[in-house]
C-alpha cells in the first residue's frame, strides 16, 4: 500500500508494523486501514498530511473559517453547486476551498457571483 510505504519513509511506521497491518487488512473483510493505523497511534492530521503528500495536493492547516464575514459572500446553495467553501475575506480578497481545482467553471462562476471587485 502506498500510504503505508509513505508512513514507513516518514518514520511513523516500521516495516514489520506495515506488513502486520496489510495482513490484517487482507484477511479481514470490511476493515478500514485508518482504524488499524489509529490503533498504532497514527490518525487525524498525520493521516491527512500523508494522503495530501501522496496525492500531490496541498494540505490546509489553518482553521477552515477564520472570519464569519466570508460566509455572507457565498450562499450554502452556491457553495454546494460549485463545490467551493469560503474560508476567509481579508483585504478585499476572498479565499475559498475548492474540491476540484480543475473544475474551471467554479472560478468563473465565483467571479460572476461576486463581481470582479472581490
Amino acid at each position: 500500500m502506498l500510504l503505508l510505504d509513505l508512513l514507513i519513509n516518514q518514520g511513523k511506521l516500521t516495516d514489520l508494523e506495515s506488513r502486520e497491518l496489510e495482513d490484517i487488512a487482507t484477511r479481514t473483510p470490511g476493515v478500514i486501514i485508518d482504524d488499524l493505523l489509529k490503533k498504532k497511534g497514527i490518525e487525524g492530521t498525520t493521516l491527512a498530511e500523508a494522503r495530501a503528500l501522496l496525492f500531490g495536493i496541498s494540505f490546509y492547516k489553518e482553521p477552515l473559517i477564520k472570519t464569519t464575514e466570508c460566509l455572507n459572500l457565498l450562499s450554502v446553495d452556491q457553495s454546494k453547486l460549485l463545490l467551493a467553501a469560503p474560508i476567509e475575506f481579508k483585504e478585499g480578497v476572498l479565499s475559498v476551498g475548492i474540491v476540484d481545482p480543475d473544475y474551471s467553471n467554479a472560478l468563473n462562476s465565483l467571479q460572476f457571483i461576486l463581481g470582479q471587485t472581490h
